[in-house]
Formats: C-alpha cells, structure tokens, sequence
C-alpha cells in the first residue's frame, strides 16, 4: 500500500517537474530528433598519451567538401521534423493559424495606429449617400409645400377677410398645418354661409418612396389621379327647403367624381350643355336646376368660360349637395330610410394648385364660390320642380332599400344553406363508411329521377272545362297543356 503511494506521489512530482519545463524539452527533443535525421560529420582520429585513438569532429571546411560518388540531398523541411511523442505531445507549443491577407495598394489614411482605407467601404458609402439624398430630399420637399400653401393663403386672405369676420384656424396664425401635406384654414361670420373651410393637399415631395410610387402608378394606369396639390373649398350653406344636387365637372374627372361620392352616383344623370365647353360636363337631378345655375347672371358661370379665363385651367369640379357628408359614402339602412331628414347642404368646389408665381390666379374662382352661395341663399327652382325632386328623390330610395333588403335576404339566406351544408357534413363525418356510401346512393338515385322528369306545362282551362270542374267541385285553376276536360273539345 505504501508502494502504492509512493509511486503515485513520484509520478505526479515528475508530471509537475516535466509541465514546468516543457518548453526546454520539446525544444530539446526537436534538436535530438533533427540531429538524428541529419548525417553524422566525420571525424578525424588522434592520438593520446594512452594509446587510445580518439576521434574528434572535422574542420567545416573539410566537412563541407563533398566526396567524390556521394549525392548532395536537401536539407529537411519542417513537415519532416519529428513532433514529440508520448506525454510531451498533450503540451507542445502549437501553430499560429496563418491569415491570408489580400495586399492593398489604394488609397489610405493612417494616423498613429489607426489606418483608413476608403475602397473598403465602398457599400457603406452608397448607403450613406442614400440617407443624405433622403435627409435632404425631406427638408427641402417640407420646405417646398409650406412655401406653396403660404403663398396661396397669403394671395387669398384679403378676399377672405374682406368677406368674413373672422379667419383663422389657430391663435397662431390664419393656416394651420396638419402633416407635411395638409395645411388648412377657417373663415366664418357671412351672411347666407355658416362657414367656410379650405383645405391644401401638397404632393408628398418629402418622401421620395411616396413620389415615385405615384409616378409609376401614373404611367401604369392612366384613369389614376392623384390627390395632390389639391384645394378644396367647402362652403356650409343656411338651410333651405330646396333639397338638390348638382354638379359641374371636367370630363377627364366624372368617372372618380362619381366613385368619390354616392349621392352624384345615386340621384343624378350626367348631361352636356350647350352653354359649356365640350370639355365640361353636369350632373343634375333637374334639368331646370343646371339651366338656372348655369345661366345665372349673378353667378357669372358662363361668362368665365366664354372669356376663357386662366383660372379655368385650374377649376376641377363644383358640386352642391342638401346631402354634406352624408353623400360621400353610402350610409346604413337605418339612416337610408331617414335620409330625406338630413339637412346638411355644402358647395364644394376643388381646385388644382396652381405655382407659387401664379398663386393669385384662382381668385375669380374664390368669388365664383361667393356668388354661388349668394344665389343659393334665396329659392332657386320652382315650387312644382320641388315637389318633383322629392317624389323622384323618394322612389330612388325605396329601390334602393328593396335592392339593399333583397341583397341582405340573399346573404343570410346563404348563410343559412352554408351552415345546413357544414351540418350535414358533420353528420355524414360520423356515420360509417357503408352508411355514406348509401345515402351518396340515395341521393344520386333522387338527383337522377329529378333530370329525367319531363316538366310539364300549365295553361288556363277553358269556359266549358271551367265549368265541368266547378260542377264536380275541383278547385284547380290551371290544367297541363295538351290535357282535355271531358265533355269539351279541342277548339274550346
């Protein structure tokens, strides 16, 4: 047992003693093992006072002269030096892992330990000139619409405020802005007008995805229209007893009128007029009404096509509607059935922003929308087309309920079969494969029998077959075609 010990403690000393100076002996073992591979030198012999002949190494010069029919071989490489085996092999120093390096000959920077080589940044610098086109591109596009807006507000403001008595959307200003590309204004205090809101939708210049999203979509689809650069002038009218809609629109722009708004869809068949470019085009539920809006002196309609004013370049639409916002958008039944209600009559004219050079030239178009709504303030149809804009107004809303109930019918009626077919399945599911495969039988022997009944065709009986059934008390008021009550002939 003691053995035992001792010979545990002495290895681990020699362990220990070999872990310490292990870099000296696989030194020393790669030396022992190169002087093992290379030749041994010769020696030259001498002679000693014992008479014992020792030999000493040559001199290098003599060493290094071949001998004649000797081969000169090469020197080993490293990959021929032995490695240490045994217990020295766990510790051996090893390799460095090489790293192939690609040389560079560019242009760099180097300060103290710090070296800059720009070519190696070559997809960074891309990306970074894209952030600043973006950064850019956004504050110059912000800038760019609050200019156009402003000044548009600024060329309209004394008219505004020469018309109203008070103007203004915020305590901090006349134009309030909203998003990069909604900027709006309030006016109120006129007579016949509750108020008036104006509305300037800018072309997103500040996001560069945004615009060219709509430049391609504009050469994809040539019926799309943007939105932008877009005012929008709505004049919330007194009430009135008349209850109408008209509207006045370029041709290139009636197709998304129409779809814009339900009601001009809904209550109103488009028509041309002499008294307008054949550009033009109205949408009226009278005839009387577009004759008497578009003729009107004090309007003055007629008179701006007829001197072919520039600001007709940037009028896009006029409608008046008893409707508001009610008519945009289909409403509910519950509030269809209440429609004729509503009192909520709107002049809404759109205009095209014209540049920030030429932002007074939509002024006119500004007093075309004051004389529409001085003309509209006073009775403008006679008392009997009134009456007939409201029985017609009536009969379109009835359709359009039995259309709206028929559709609403039709939908749970499909439900209805939709949840009698998932229940019949679920059924079907659990019964066994013999009980499907009858009742697929049954139900091809019934589909069958149904395709190969001939139909049959009823007409009216005759006076005297009328008779005859009447006289043996049979309540049938149609007989098959082809069929002949007796007692009665054919011509009958």
């Amino acid at each position: 047992m003691r053995s035992t010990v001792l010979l545990g403690l002495l290895l681990c000393s020699t362990a220990r003693a070999w872990t310490i100076k292990l870099p000296d002996f696989a030194k020393g073992q790669q030396q022992q093992d190169v002087a093992a591979a290379a030749p041994e030198p010769a020696v030259a012999p001498s002679a000693s006072s014992s008479g014992v002949i020792l030999t000493s190494p040559a001199a290098p010069e003599q060493a290094s002269q071949p001998v004649a029919g000797d081969t000169l071989s090469e020197p080993a490489s490293t990959a021929d030096i032995p490695t240490p085996s045994g217990f020295g092999t766990l510790f051996a120093p090893k390799k460095a892992p090489v790293l192939a390096i690609d040389p560079y000959d560019g242009l760099e920077y180097r300060f103290k330990r710090l070296v800059f080589r720009p070519a190696t940044f070559y997809n960074e610098a891309i990306m970074l000139a894209f952030g600043l086109l973006f950064i850019v591109a956004t504050f110059r596009g912000r800038k760019a619409n609050a200019r156009r807006a402003e000044a548009w507000m600024d060329a309209h403001v004394p008219l505004l405020e020469s018309q109203f008595s008070h103007v203004g959307a915020s305590a901090n200003g006349i134009i309030k802005k909203s998003s990069p590309t909604d900027f709006m204004t309030y006016a109120s205090g006129r007579r016949g007008l509750r108020a008036l809101t104006v509305q300037v939708k800018t072309r997103a210049r500040h996001d560069i995805s945004i615009m060219a999203y709509e430049f391609i979509r504009q050469i994809l689809d040539f019926t799309w229209q943007s939105d932008a650069d877009r005012i929008k002038l709505e004049f919330a009218l007194s009430s009135s007893n008349e209850d109408f809609i008209f509207a006045l629109s370029q041709k290139t722009n009636l197709n998304t009128l129409r779809q814009d708004r339900w009601d001009l869809g809904a209550f109103t068949s488009v028509t041309e007029s002499s008294a307008l470019p054949p550009a033009w085009a109205t949408m009226s539920e009278s005839t009387v009404i577009t004759q008497t809006l578009l003729t009107h002196p004090k309007i003055g309609l007629v008179t701006l096509f007829k001197q072919e004013e520039p600001c007709l370049a940037y009028l896009e639409s006029i409608v008046v509607t008893d409707l508001g916002t009610t008519g945009i958008e289909r409403p509910d039944d519950p509030i269809l059935e209440k429609l004729s209600e509503i009192k909520d009559r709107r002049l809404v004219m759109t205009l095209a922003l014209p540049p920030t050079a030429k932002a007074s030239e939509t002024l006119p178009l500004l007093v075309l929308g004051f004389n529409f709504v001085d003309v509209l303030s006073k009775p403008v149809a006679p008392a009997d087309t009134v009456a007939k804009l409201k029985k017609n107004r009536k009969a379109t809303l009835d359709e359009l309920l039995v259309a709206s109930r028929k559709e609403a019918r039709d939908l749970a009626a499909d439900a209805l079969r939709e949840k009698k077919r998932s229940e019949a399945e679920a059924k079907l599911s659990k019964l066994s494969p013999a009980e499907q495969k009858r009742l697929d039988e049954i139900r091809r022997k019934r589909e069958q029998r149904k395709s190969t009944l001939t139909p049959v065709t009823l007409r009216a009986p005759t006076e005297c077959e009328a008779q005859a059934k009447a006289t043996i008390g049979i309540q049938q008021a149609w007989a098959p075609a082809g069929s002949i009550a007796p007692g009665c002939s054919q011509r009958e």
